[in-house]
């Protein structure tokens, strides 16, 4: 255990209040970094998921327009981003409001793409076709045309989601940053005004101390007063030091006797 009553205690006692109080901000500020790095990377995971429901839709149009097989291709490819960027998203998100988001996302995506398939069968099958009048009379046009419809009221519902999604998590992570820097701006004043108050505490305590020694020392050397005890109350260093010098002035009182009887 720590004595405080001793110069040295108080000395070690405000050395370890401060080792806590920087040890609980260097815990804080890794803590703020480490929420704030994953808020940089939800808002990138944002950005890609966003950018990828557009560009599925955009290489699907362009797609159905060219039938090029490289549109189809990064169609996919966007599709299996997207989801790549929600599982991310899914794991590195808290609120479970906003995972619970995300998973609904997840899952009118793949309706999305399940949707698209028989689309896309069509577009293979028939190209330049579809875009006929004869084609659209038929009832795989009616169909294209419908399942067409569909994909474009669920990809708006999609982007509906996202957006509601991206307004929501920026809200909750600028609030998660604006909290820890205002924790972390109390902790630091306390632990200032802890310290500097326990610092003011040893300072007046040892300057108490000294003076009233010295008052009493002064007065024994300037007076020849070897009557007056120069001891002072406590049990730290200073306090010791006046007890030895109390043990001083007694035996040199006795030594003056000594030789006055002697005279």
């Amino acid at each position: 255990m720590i004595d405080l009553s001793t110069i040295k205690g108080k000395l070690i006692g405000l050395a370890v209040l401060a080792s806590v109080s920087y040890g609980i901000l260097g815990y804080m500020a890794y803590s703020n970094n480490n929420d704030a790095h994953n808020t940089t990377e939800r808002m990138i995971l944002i950005g890609d998921m966003r950018a990828n429901i557009n560009g599925s839709m955009s290489e699907l149009r362009g797609y159905q327009l060219f039938y090029k097989e490289e549109d189809l291709k990064n169609y996919e490819e966007r599709n299996a981003k997207l989801e790549d960027a929600i599982n991310k998203l899914i794991a590195i998100t808290r609120s479970q409001e906003n995972k619970d988001r995300l998973s609904k996302i997840l899952n009118d995506h793949k309706e999305w793409e399940e949707l698209n398939k028989p689309r896309i069968e069509m577009i293979k099958e028939y190209r330049h076709d579809v875009h006929s009048r004869d084609f659209a009379e038929t009832s795989n046009g009616k169909k294209l045309k419908e399942i067409t419809e569909k994909s474009e009221e669920l990809f708006q519902k999609l982007n509906l989601e996202q957006r509601e999604l991206s307004t929501k998590m920026k809200k909750n992570n600028l609030k998660t940053l604006d909290a820890n820097a205002a924790k972390s701006e109390v902790i630091t004043f306390i632990s200032a005004l802890v310290i500097l108050g326990m610092f003011a505490f040893i300072i007046r305590s040892i300057a108490n101390s000294i003076a009233r020694l010295e008052e009493s020392i002064d007065t024994v050397s300037q007076n020849r007063d070897f009557t007056r005890s120069v001891r002072i109350n406590g049990n730290d260093e200073l306090a010791r030091m006046s007890h030895k010098l109390d043990e001083l002035v007694s035996i040199l009182r006795q030594a003056f006797k000594g030789i006055r009887s002697a005279s």
